[in-house]
């Protein structure tokens, strides 16, 4: 038998009963230095794409793009490959952009000369995704893809309301109500945009996106960054000083259902030096809003950031009178409003009241709140929350 045959055999028993083993015979087969070997690979390519397991396929395609060899293939499954990742994983569809960018110059102009008509095919979210890579090369490949992108902002913007997050299931039935309500609000979302992309003096091609969490996805226009995602754990929320306010917090409903949530914040400093990074300042933060009977339960640095400026909304540099209960807070902050450089809450998602039902404690807030508990016990101790936090 020919190594080949007896490869593809191998692997056509592994798939039914181990399909990681087989995943692991084609990654020896592939990094094999034999010439022969990646032939072999590139030769079945398509029956081997059906072979990897969805959790390993991102994977088995970054290791292809080591291999100049492969371009040719990849291109060739580029539309099933798109779905494939992004079926299981955003975030990993992002990355393999970026590696397919960089892996040739071929593939580079390859996905600048059918960013659009691929965007027809898989959806407008694509063009912005790989306007993101491509960008900042040139000033004329920055030119096109802007107005590639003005063009189609409209479609990008429900491209960016259907963008999968960590916890939407949870909270929206998957019944075609989401892709619904994507189409109605495109618009607002495109007219939105358009007056950010106005006030803060950027292109279109200047919008970069920073960043997924649970509930939205991140994308900064200037200095403000909009949050585009599901419906929060908590829309109506206790306010607080130490939470950074929003110039603007809806939500869209499609049905009579909330879908979901749009939220403008200015840029805080999000690069703490991690000798900043000490739980006893998280454990202040903490203790200065449960004295206000405020439950705040997602405590990570990750959530923190520093003000760059007072903890006021501001619109085109002027600080704004925003209603507290038009952004689902439940007081207005007039005294004690933090000043630049202070720690706040950038994350508006895990607040409860006290004496709430249905808390989500995370394992650090239980520590946090047993502490709490124990302090306020003891004699002679401020339990007003009035401890300075460091900045």
């Amino acid at each position: 038998m020919k190594e080949e045959e007896i490869f593809l055999k191998k692997i056509r028993i592994l798939r039914k009963v181990k399909p990681r083993l087989a995943y692991n015979e084609i990654l020896k087969m592939l990094s094999n230095s034999s010439k022969n070997s990646k032939q072999i690979i590139i030769n079945n390519f398509d029956e081997i794409l059906n072979t990897i397991d969805d959790n390993l396929f991102f994977y088995f395609i970054k290791e292809c793009l080591e291999y100049e060899a492969f371009g040719d293939k990849i291109k060739d499954n580029f539309l099933q490959i798109i779905k494939r990742i992004r079926d299981k994983d955003n975030y990993n569809l992002q990355n393999f952009y970026k590696a397919f960018a960089e892996s040739s110059n071929s593939n580079f102009s390859f996905l600048l000369e059918n960013i659009e008509e691929l965007s027809k095919k898989v959806g407008f979210d694509f063009l912005f995704d790989v306007a993101q890579v491509l960008k900042n090369k040139n000033q004329e490949i920055d030119e096109t893809l802007n107005e590639l992108l003005v063009k189609h902002k409209e479609k990008i913007a429900e491209g960016l309301l259907n963008k999968n997050v960590g916890m939407e299931t949870l909270y929206i039935p998957q019944n075609g109500t989401k892709q619904k309500a994507a189409k109605n609000y495109s618009k607002t979302l495109a007219i939105i945009i358009d007056e950010l992309l106005k006030s803060e003096n950027k292109k279109y091609i200047d919008i970069d996106f920073c960043g997924n969490g649970q509930f939205s996805n991140a994308y900064k226009i200037g200095e403000k960054i909009l949050k585009i995602g599901t419906v929060r754990e908590n829309y109506n929320m206790p306010n607080h000083r130490r939470i950074l306010q929003p110039l603007t917090r809806i939500n869209f409903a499609e049905d009579g259902q909330d879908i979901f949530c749009i939220e403008i914040n200015d840029e805080v400093d999000t690069e703490i030096k991690e000798e900043e990074k000490n739980s006893e300042i998280l454990y202040k933060m903490y203790k200065e809003l449960r004295s206000d009977g405020i439950i705040w339960t997602d405590i990570r640095w990750e959530n923190i950031g520093k003000l760059k400026r007072r903890n006021r909304p501001t619109l085109n540099g002027i600080e704004m009178d925003v209603a507290h209960n038009s952004i689902g807070f439940d007081k207005e902050i007039v005294d004690g409003i933090l000043e630049k450089g202070e720690f706040v809450i950038i994350d508006t998602d895990f607040f409860y009241k006290e004496g709430q039902e249905n808390i989500y404690w995370s394992k650090k807030a239980e520590e946090f709140e047993e502490r709490y508990q124990k302090e306020r016990k003891l004699p002679n101790r401020n339990y007003q929350g009035d401890e300075d936090v460091d900045r």
